[in-house]
């Protein structure tokens, strides 16, 4: 069993803005934006994705500033149907996901900083690009957020041979190819992923090409609370906090792109992750047994 330290969601450079960690350990899971702006009126927007910590805000938009709370949201990880897409390009993150087996573990991170209600009572101003540093980045560090037991790994090929709306053609004009790669993903799997989903708002002649990762459901999961790797941001890298030392076998590190790990490191880290996330001992134990 091996494991993938995949860094995901929003973050100072995309869009500019990180999500907020709460006193207690909770969070809000802020993915990324939609990078096809053609596509910015049929997808959904942080608008339309509730919070999950209702007593700081009702929806993902309410710890944005307003030009980016109206972007379309690339929702991905999808922690609903446990699916991950990332594109097929000839990177070194790609490849990490190409070398994983059925049994291994992603460990999904993301960038938080601490909660400031005066700041998020006037956010416009204090979440700016030029604010940052002073609000978020100065203060944000490296959390693990949630997690995948890999069932299933394939390549999936959408095209859109006809041009037109994608939804329109359930007629079948439209064609989906499955490349499996590792243990089994469905039809199912890649119409509940966004990656497939972006697919749909395309007006002309499209294609697309992108690698699907199916976590086994009862062994994945967006936590309640994260699990920090880090003890703060300086000199554009991250010091790994003693945890994420025990891990990485480093003292800084960035944390972007994929990092592996080996059996010993996943085992530590679902350790960690249980003590502050109780209502998750049963899919952990999935993961080591």
């Amino acid at each position: 069993m091996k494991g993938l330290l995949v860094h995901v969601a929003a973050d100072s450079r995309d869009p500019g803005v990180v999500a907020p960690i709460f006193p207690d350990g909770s969070f809000e899971y802020i993915p990324v934006e939609e990078e096809d702006f053609e596509l910015k009126t049929k997808l959904k927007t942080y608008y339309d994705i509730p919070a999950r910590n209702t007593p700081y805000g009702k929806v993902l938009a309410d710890f944005l500033p307003n030009d980016i709370a109206e972007m379309p949201v690339h929702l991905d990880p999808n922690f609903e149907n446990f699916t991950y897409g990332e594109p097929v390009e000839e990177r070194p993150r790609y490849y990490a996901f190409t070398r994983l087996n059925e049994g291994d573990v992603i460990f999904f991170i993301a960038s938080l900083a601490p909660y400031d209600p005066k700041v998020y009572e006037r956010r416009d101003k204090p979440l700016r690009k030029y604010q940052l540093h002073k609000y978020q980045v100065g203060k944000k560090n490296e959390y693990v957020i949630g997690f995948f037991k890999v069932s299933g790994i394939a390549k999936v090929h959408v095209r859109n041979s006809e041009g037109g709306r994608a939804e329109t053609f359930e007629g079948g004009k439209y064609e989906i190819e499955i490349e499996p790669l590792v243990g089994r993903v469905s039809e199912e799997d890649v119409k509940g992923n966004w990656h497939y989903k972006r697919c749909m708002g395309y007006s002309e002649e499209y294609k697309e090409r992108f690698l699907i990762i199916k976590g086994e459901p009862k062994a994945s999961a967006l936590l309640s609370r994260a699990v920090r790797l880090t003890d703060g941001y300086e000199k554009y890298t991250f010091k790994l906090n003693e945890l994420g030392r025990e891990i990485l076998k480093k003292e800084t590190d960035i944390l972007r792109g994929a990092r592996r790990i080996d059996e010993e490191a996943v085992e530590r880290l679902v350790e960690e992750i249980s003590k502050h996330n109780k209502e998750l001992e049963g899919k952990l134990k999935e993961i080591v047994h």
